[in-house]
């Protein structure tokens, strides 16, 4: 599902405008913005009232937007109208994703938005947020939690944005949201990209996996086990590039982080009896940076059979500067017959520069178009 994150960020942006002129140069917002940063990096909590502020919505809000977006590449497009519940949906910025899913269409569908929160102020700043959308998207509140609120019998996308973390450890996430919408048919979960929240993730991918009624959509292009659950200090991480307009990358430099690039994990998933019966191996994706080494270049991937290789000897020019080219999240074409960890490029071997990146090019025609990563074992070095 293609989200026009442009017109989402820009639509904050302009709505920030409104509500505190000059927000982007003001100095006591950025400072109320890096304390919300700090709480949530060292406590891994912000206070109700703090996440219900226009400082809170102007640094954190385009991270949820780029976040879901980032997780909806993978979801197939729908063609009738959606009702998506969103829980712990805050002041409404990960809603803005959603309600710009598919609006480039000449005719979007209906799509109805139900907020689950459990902060009036949130609500109220998602209210206001959320005024001004196009006019196929509908939005209603239910005041509450995940657990609390009653089932929505009618959606048919769950969605919940930096709030599994938050979670008690002992709860089954996927059983909660399964209540909250059973008719779901697809469940998009993003949080940060730090060790404890993405090991969640992963661990409830490994839960899932095996079951017939859920297919992964991504990130992972496969249904092995996580290989970066196997030794307790990995886990998996994505890297995305956020295309700020100049408003809001100016006013994240204002409270001191990085206005480029994010860290974080998600998961997306499809529900429905047999809905794994069509997931098939869809080949490995690129899980880091290559790594020029003595005479060769070697490119960490991950698929079917866990984590591998790509390797380029510096002779094969053509091939070497290919496989330097990728970026994290890039999908490649499985290898055949390759036995070990490595699967080595070489021109003129079957597996041509040419012919490697025609096929490289097919397997990402519904990829992010900028250096965004999928899962990369490893740890999120961008403060949140």
């Amino acid at each position: 599902m293609d989200v026009d994150v442009a017109g989402a960020l820009a639509h904050l942006d302009a709505f920030l405008e409104r509500e505190a002129a000059g927000y982007a140069d003001n100095q006591a917002m950025a400072k109320d913005a890096r304390a919300a940063s700090v709480a949530y990096t060292e406590t891994r909590a912000i206070d109700v009232d703090t996440a219900a502020s226009l400082a809170y919505l102007a640094y954190f809000g385009p991270r949820a937007v780029v976040a879901v977006a980032r997780a909806l590449r993978p979801v197939p497009a729908s063609t009738g109208p959606i009702h998506v519940v969103d829980v712990g949906a805050g002041s409404g910025a990960s809603a803005l994703a959603w309600a710009f899913g598919g609006s480039t269409s000449p005719a979007p569908a209906p799509v109805q938005l139900t907020l689950v929160e459990q902060s009036p102020k949130a609500l109220e700043l998602a209210r206001r947020l959320l005024q001004r959308l196009p006019a196929h998207v509908q939005v209603q509140a239910r005041p509450g939690g995940l657990t609390t609120v009653s089932s929505i019998n009618e959606a048919t996308h769950v969605s919940a944005a930096f709030v599994v973390g938050e979670l008690p450890p002992t709860m089954d996430v996927e059983a909660a949201l399964r209540r909250l919408a059973p008719s779901a048919a697809t469940t998009v979960l993003v949080d940060a990209g730090d060790h404890p929240r993405a090991r969640r993730l992963q661990t409830l991918r490994d839960t899932l996996r095996e079951r017939d009624d859920v297919v992964i959509h991504g990130p992972c292009p496969h249904r092995d086990a996580c290989p970066a659950l196997q030794r307790d200090r990995d886990w998996c991480h994505d890297r995305v590039a956020k295309h700020l307009p100049e408003r809001l990358a100016r006013f994240a430099r204002l409270v001191g982080r990085d206005d480029a690039l994010m860290s974080l994990s998600w998961l997306s998933l499809g529900r429905g009896p047999g809905a794994a019966a069509g997931q098939g191996e869809d080949g490995l994706v690129v899980v880091g940076e290559a790594r020029q080494e003595k005479g060769r270049v070697r490119l960490p991937v991950c698929g079917p059979r866990g984590l591998r290789f790509v390797q380029a000897l510096n002779r094969d020019r053509a091939v070497v500067d290919a496989v330097a080219g990728l970026d994290r999240g890039d999908r490649l074409p499985a290898p055949k017959g390759v036995v070990g960890d490595t699967w080595a490029l070489r021109a003129g071997s079957g597996a041509d520069a040419g012919a490697f990146m025609a096929a490289i090019k097919d397997m990402n025609r519904n990829a992010p178009p900028t250096p965004a990563g999928a899962s990369g074992a490893g740890g999120a070095n961008d403060a949140p």
